[in-house]
């Protein structure tokens, strides 16, 4: 069942959730942070079993331009709403694919091209660099998606890397836009 999304709100650089999501992912250029608000995220977190974590689990990914666009757009202080369907019309977005159905299952595979989190902010950002390397290797900003999970399962012969093996048991609450670090 996709997630059933409302908006996303642009936090403001000087707000106390920015700075402690900062704190979060030190020694990345954070651009952007948004917080992602559901219609059903209530009934998602009642539902089913297990504890959920807080938001400490990291999805790195690339997207289509629309993380670079949005933060050339969204450069002013006051508090900026945007729907997640207004995020971004390109179908092969990832990002977009996130924000509208959420962290699918069915995008798990067996290699490292799966759809996979971990807990470590490196892995992540390496595991979107390569993904934004090969879609859109002239992008300088990728989408760090920060999630709360439950029932998470550890990937056998990759101990960094972590999955679920539900759709209901992973939320996206959080999408940071991160520079990629070049070496």
């Amino acid at each position: 069942m996709p997630l059933t999304h409302l908006h996303l709100e642009l936090l403001c650089k000087t707000s106390s959730e920015y700075i402690e999501h900062q704190g979060k992912i030190s020694g990345i250029q954070l651009f952007d942070l948004y917080k992602i608000h559901y219609a059903d995220a209530e009934s998602r977190k009642s539902g089913g079993q297990g504890v959920w974590s807080e938001p400490i689990y990291f999805h790195g990914t690339w997207s289509c331009g629309c993380a670079d666009t949005s933060h050339a757009q969204n450069s002013v202080s006051d508090r900026v709403l945007i729907p997640t369907e207004a995020w971004c019309k390109t179908e092969i977005c990832a990002t977009r694919g996130i924000l509208r159905e959420g962290h699918r299952l069915e995008h798990v595979t067996c290699d490292i091209q799966g759809h996979f989190f971990s807990d470590q902010i490196q892995i992540a950002m390496e595991f979107g660099s390569h993904k934004l390397q090969n879609k859109a290797p002239s992008q300088r900003l990728i989408s760090l998606f920060m999630c709360k999970a439950r029932n998470v399962q550890r990937r056998t012969n990759s101990p960094s890397y972590y999955y679920v093996c539900s759709d209901e048991d992973i939320i996206p609450c959080y999408l940071a836009i991160v520079r990629l670090q070049r070496h």
